[in-house]
């Protein structure tokens, strides 16, 4: 970030311009990794690039590694099994809710809209394609109670059931 650009942010929050997530979590080694690989998340990393990239010993890059596995965040590819290759777990949840969270901060901080472009895609490439029906039936949610004045028909009732069973709402 060029001082320009930090002069637009308010003084009180210079300090936190360039921490991961816009230090809503500190610099902790654990939040500096996660950050590194959402922010790259095809990289492809091993103990000594991340310790050379964090500044933190590969014993403690090791360690937080191991949480992370477990966590599921990151997963590995043992092409070689003393010196593995660690990379973001595209299937997690928690690293769409972080990139999420990372786009967002730099929305706030840029007014930029990364993160409902992100969301669209999101939505668009995965959740459509995953739950056709109950996205489409959401999408129609509305139709179906603004067009039925009356007493709405069965099946009307049937898909409105079915889509507040599907998001959790019976």
């Amino acid at each position: 970030m060029t001082s320009d650009e930090i002069s637009t942010i308010p003084k009180e929050l210079w300090d936190y311009a360039e921490m991961p997530y816009g230090g809503l979590f500190g610099r902790s080694v654990i939040v500096r990794i996660v950050e590194e690989m959402i922010a790259n998340h095809t990289g492809k990393y091993r103990i000594k690039d991340l310790s050379e990239i964090i500044g933190a010993s590969e014993n403690q890059i090791a360690n937080i590694l191991k949480v992370l596995l477990r966590l599921k965040l990151v997963k590995t590819e043992n092409i070689d099994t003393r010196w593995p290759l660690y990379t973001i777990n595209e299937k997690s949840k928690q690293a769409v809710a972080l990139s999420l969270l990372a786009l967002g901060v730099l929305d706030d901080r840029d007014g930029s809209n990364s993160m409902n472009a992100a969301i669209e895609h999101y939505y668009l490439d995965i959740l459509e394609r995953t739950f056709p029906y109950t996205f489409s039936l959401y999408s129609n949610y509305d139709a179906i109670q603004t067009y039925t004045h009356v007493k709405p028909s069965i099946q009307a009732n049937n898909e409105i059931n079915l889509l507040n069973s599907s998001i959790g709402c019976a």
